[in-house]
């Protein structure tokens, strides 16, 4: 092998090894950023769906998403019908208020696996007693790459 030969293998280990070392542990963390919401109203991202809670969570829901009236736009201005689905924990902990998920359903009627990065216009109509309310809400979502080696431990 000659000088040159080796000089280029040493050159590139020198630079794949601490990548190689950086990179791994490495984790994608989705953040997200919600706008439009009310006194004692949440909405999160978790990974391929919304979690809404529309109310205090210490009372029996009083609005009801109208998911057939309801639907998302993604940040590639893509609209997505959407389905509800009760979530377990609260029903098996019997508290009072039951927060639904929010799935989004693309063209064929089937999930969407993830919810992706940009902002995310979400198009909800409401049911209460006193009638129907149209809400529109924001969910700025981006991803954050955490390594240990680079963060240090998490807090």
């Amino acid at each position: 092998m000659s000088d040159p030969e080796r000089w280029a293998k040493m050159k590139t280990s020198a630079i794949l090894l601490p990548l190689v070392l950086i990179l791994s542990g490495c984790m994608p963390l989705q953040q997200y950023e919600i706008s439009g919401l009310h006194k004692f109203e949440h909405l999160s991202v978790d990974g391929g769906y919304f979690m809404e809670q529309l109310g205090p969570s210490d009372k029996a829901k009083e609005k009801k998403i109208i998911a057939n009236e309801s639907y998302a736009i993604s940040p590639k201005n893509k609209k997505y019908r959407i389905e509800l689905q009760p979530h377990d924990y609260d029903i098996s902990e019997k508290f009072p208020y039951i927060r639904d998920r929010i799935y989004l359903l693309n063209d064929q009627g089937s999930r969407v696996r993830s919810i992706g990065s940009g902002t995310w216009i979400l198009f909800l109509m409401l049911e209460s007693k006193d009638g129907k309310e149209a809400r529109e809400l924001k969910a700025s979502v981006w991803t954050f790459f955490y390594n240990p080696i680079i963060h240090g431990p998490p807090n």
